[in-house]
Parts: C-alpha cells; sequence; structure tokens
C-alpha cells in the first residue's frame, strides 16, 4: 500500500510544528549557557527590551525573548548578556574514552556469567583480544525540535513534533505541577526522530514560557546549534573483548566481555559460547554529556565489537568469516539468514584478508534477525572509505507492506553509513564544537551506496518492528569489509580517513 502521508510530504502541505502560525504567536528564543554544566546567574536584557514588540520572560535560569517574527527574536536574543556559573568538565572528545573506563570501573558488575573462563582460555587455540570504541554522535534530524505551547483557562496545550505524545505529557504536567488531564499533546509529522525526540525538553520550556503569557501561543523552534548543543547523544562507549576458538576452529572456548558507556543490553546472540562473562557498569550519571536513545541503543555497540571480534578470530584461525558464524549458529533462522545473504550477494567467503573488500556481520534488535554484507574500497594515500554496495537479509516475521519495510531498510543503512564513517560529535568540557553540517558530515548522496534488501520468507512467525534492526550490523559489516581490503583493522567509530590511516600504519608495521 503506498503511504498515506505520502502526497502531503512532498507537496509541502504536511504540517511540522515548525510550521505552525496560530493568531496572536509569540516566537521564543531562550539565552542558553555557552556550556554544559554551567547554569544562567544573571542577565542585563535592557537593550533587547527596547526593540519594538519584545518581551522578556524568566522563570528560574530559563530567560526567553518572545517577538511576532522568528527572527526579530533571534536577533534580540543576540542583544541580551548574560553571566553563567558552574563548572566544565575537564574531558574532551579524546579523552572520553579512559573517562568512561575509569569511572565505570568501581562500578562494573558481572551481568552474565557461565562456565570458567581461566579454564576455556586455557582449552584456545586462537586468542584474539581487541578493544572497541564509538563516539557520541548526534541524531541530526531534518527538522530541529519544534512545537508551540498555550495556556489557557488552567489547561495546557503543547503541539509538539514527537515520538512519545503520553510521554511528554507527563514530563509537561510534572514540570508544571499539573495533573495529566490538565495536559493535552497534540502530535505533528515528526521531521526525524530515531530516538531524539522521545524526550520533551522543547515542549517543557515552551510550556513553562507560555504559562508565564496566558492566552498567547509561543512557539518554540531550536536552530541547528542548540540542536546540538541539546540533544541527548547516542552514548559514547569502550567495549573489550578477550576471547578463544579451539584447535578445531570450530567452537568459541571462551569469551570475556566488558563494555563502559552503554549497557550489556543485546550482547547476546545465538552463537554458541558455553563459557562466557559479560561485565557491564551500574554507574549513574556516568556521562559528562546527556545521552538517550540513538536507534536500536545499546545493540549497534554491542554488535560492533562482537561482529568485529569474531572476524578477527576467524582471520587469525585461517577461515573465512561465513564459515566461523555458521559453525557457531544455534538458531535455525540464522542459518537460514546467512545463506539468504551469501547468495543474494553472489560472494564466495575465503579466509581474509582477500583484497576484495567484503565483509558481513549479523545483528539482532528483539526477535528481529539482520545479516549485513558490505563491499568497500579503500584508498591507501588518504585513508577515505567508499561503500560500493550494501546488502541486508532481513527477518521480521510476517512482513506486511513490502515496500514500506524495504524503505525502512533502505534509510538505515543510509543513515549508518554516516554513523560509521563520518558522524561524530566534538566537544571540549562542555562546549559542543558541532554546530551545523559543515563540522557534523552527515553522508552525501555520493556516499550512498547501491542498496540491496531482500527479506527472509517467515510468515509464521508475528510482524516485527522494522525501524531498528536494519541499524544493528552496519558499522561492523564495513568495518570488517575494510579489513577484508587493507588488512587493517578499524575499531573506532566512526572510522575517519584519520582512524583509517593509523590502522594502515600498524598493518604496514608488521
Amino acid at each position: 500500500m503506498p503511504r498515506k502521508d505520502a502526497l502531503a510530504k512532498v507537496t509541502g502541505a504536511a504540517k511540522y510544528a515548525g510550521d505552525l502560525r496560530f493568531p496572536g504567536t509569540l516566537h521564543a528564543c531562550i539565552l542558553r549557557p555557552p556550556a554544559h554544566g554551567m547554569t544562567l546567574a544573571s542577565a542585563d536584557t535592557s537593550a533587547a527590551e527596547r526593540v519594538p514588540g519584545v518581551r522578556i520572560v524568566r522563570e528560574g535560569t530559563l530567560l526567553a525573548v518572545l517577538h511576532p517574527q522568528p527572527d526579530g527574536a533571534r536577533k534580540a536574543l543576540a542583544l541580551v548578556k548574560g553571566t553563567f556559573e558552574g563548572t566544565e568538565l575537564d574531558v574532551d572528545d579524546e579523552r572520553i574514552y579512559q573517562y568512561l573506563v575509569d569511572r565505570a570501573a568501581p562500578g562494573q558488575r558481572v551481568v552474565i556469567s557461565r562456565g570458567d573462563i581461566a579454564a576455556g582460555e586455557k582449552r584456545a587455540a586462537t586468542v584474539v583480544e581487541g578493544e572497541y570504541r564509538n563516539a557520541y554522535e548526534g541524531h541530526a534530524t531534518l527538522e530541529p525540535h519544534a512545537c508551540v505551547a498555550k495556556w489557557e483557562e488552567g489547561r495546557m496545550t503543547v503541539w509538539a513534533s514527537t515520538q512519545s505524545p503520553f510521554v511528554i505529557r507527563e514530563e509537561v504536567a510534572e514540570a508544571l505541577k499539573l495533573g495529566q488531564d490538565k495536559v493535552r499533546i497534540i502530535s505533528q509529522f515528526v521531521g526525524g526522530g530515531f530516538g531524539g525526540k522521545l524526550v520533551g525538553l522543547g515542549a517543557i520550556e515552551a510550556a513553562r514560557i507560555a504559562r508565564q503569557v496566558p492566552g498567547v501561543p509561543i512557539q518554540l523552534a531550536w536552530n541547528r546549534e542548540e540542536d546540538f548543543f541539546m540533544d541527548t547523544y547516542r552514548p559514547a562507549a569502550v567495549v573489550k573483548i578477550r576471547s578463544g576458538l579451539d584447535a578445531g576452529r570450530g567452537s568459541i572456548t571462551f569469551w570475556d566481555n566488558i563494555v563502559a558507556g552503554v549497557s550489556q543490553g543485546e550482547a547476546e546472540f545465538p552463537y554458541d559460547v558455553q563459557t562466557n562473562r559479560f561485565r557491564a557498569p551500574a554507574v549513574t550519571a556516568l556521562h559528562p554529556l546527556p545521552i538517550g536513545a540513538w536507534r536500536a541503543p545499546n545493540a549497534h555497540t554491542n554488535a560492533f565489537a562482537r561482529e568485529s571480534q569474531l572476524d578477527a578470530l576467524a582471520a587469525k584461525a585461517g577461515i573465512d568469516p561465513v564459515t566461523l558464524r555458521r559453525r557457531l549458529a544455534t538458531d535455525a533462522r540464522l542459518l537460514r539468514l546467512l545463506d539468504l545473504a551469501v547468495s543474494s550477494f553472489g560472494w564466495e567467503p575465503a579466509p581474509g584478508p582477500t583484497g576484495r573488500g567484503i565483509g558481513v556481520a549479523c545483528g539482532a534488535w528483539r526477535q528481529a534477525m539482520v545479516v549485513a554484507i558490505a563491499q568497500v574500497a579503500v584508498d591507501k594515500a588518504t585513508g577515505k572509505v567508499k561503500v560500493e554496495r550494501f546488502l541486508e537479509a532481513v527477518d521480521v516475521g510476517l512482513v506486511v507492506n513490502p515496500d514500506g519495510a524495504r524503505q525502512q531498510v533502505e534509510g538505515a543503512i543510509t543513515m549508518c553509513v554516516g554513523q560509521a564513517l563520518s558522524e561524530e560529535i566534538h566537544f571540549k568540557g562542555g562546549h559542543i564544537l558541532a554546530k551545523n553540517f559543515d563540522t557534523y558530515l552527515l553522508p552525501r548522496f555520493s556516499a550512498i551506496p547501491r542498496i540491496e534488501v531482500v527479506f527472509a520468507e517467515n510468515s509464521g512467525m508475528a510482524t516485527q518492528g522494522i525501524g531498528e534492526p536494519p541499524v544493528v550490523p552496519v558499522a561492523a559489516a564495513l568495518a570488517n569489509a575494510v579489513f577484508d581490503a587493507t588488512g587493517a583493522r578499524v575499531s573506532h567509530v566512526p572510522f575517519t580517513p584519520e582512524r583509517v590511516l593509523e590502522a594502515l600504519k600498524k598493518v604496514a608495521a608488521k
């Protein structure tokens, strides 16, 4: 079935929260601190107040400039002189990984444990130790956070582009100390969410402002710089794995997995690993920056580490990566999906690196399974990775709308090409250095490969969600393809040209 919203979206008729213009609307711009960890101490608004049509709203540390026109509010905000207090943490995007490991260490706990790790290591003929990292990443939605709030007759109404209207109703009610029956959320089209619009900070801010000016619709639309600054980022993380294969190269004798930055959730997979240990931190306020859900939370971080580690085991043992996975797979669905992916791609796997630049990775999200195969070319002079082809074989049970499902998978792969190769939140202390898309690098059209999607026939299984599973194995498949092309193991997402060159140097030095 065709999408019912397609015509409205391609003609511009669809209304997003940023499009709403109610009679008498005032546009709000908020005075932001320069860095996380700092709050407003004092403000001189005298110059801004002299601008015709400007109103100032102050509630605690929230200061907003209101004007009938969006640009009028933004220009008046620039006239406000604020002072801020607080302390920034002494950390940046280079030192964050050791920071997370050190902070997590006292609170690390065993989440899963089976068998004797030490005994398993003694039985191993091949042992690999790996450390895998991923940076903070933004949601970078096409539509920044936007909403309109109106306080009238003791009730708050908020028109919001949100993924979770019921959660936002709770948050607004709690912030305003109202019963939920006094708060109404009216959902608009969402110009991208990906987990970033599960929270309602913008809606809370707009509601707090609107309560100070009863009967007046208040529109709050963050600009791109605010959207990056106020985001709840995909968490930076470090995963360390030590594991081994037996002499027959068909059984993992031990798997010791420790993570800092995310939880252990979604780390396990239907591979035959009888002796394993998973450790994850139980530490509050672990991160120096705000974090949140980012499509299949935890799963992509853990899958990147697990699938990269499996490839490293296969390469060191001299077997191809598909054969190893077939030997380890304990689920018939996974075996069928591996066969479907390999046959659809037309690939004859061989022990790597082969120079062909083909990599495989498996992933799961809840009851859905995905096998990804990527083909890349690597410029050894510049370190640039060019993704040439990407295939995903997907099992989500009964596929109700094949065209819509295929589009979801294609969109996930497109998004994760950026996630894997270029997207990173650079920061220093509490200062977010990403301001716009000149420094936060989304994939351009030229970066998108030939994408193929095949669905497993599994109509006897209930339909599963399709929005999150396809993102899980993308970065791992690309990293394994880079290894197959060059012999270099890239273990830090995103694998920028600089990081690829660093990995290539390690190969040359051997």
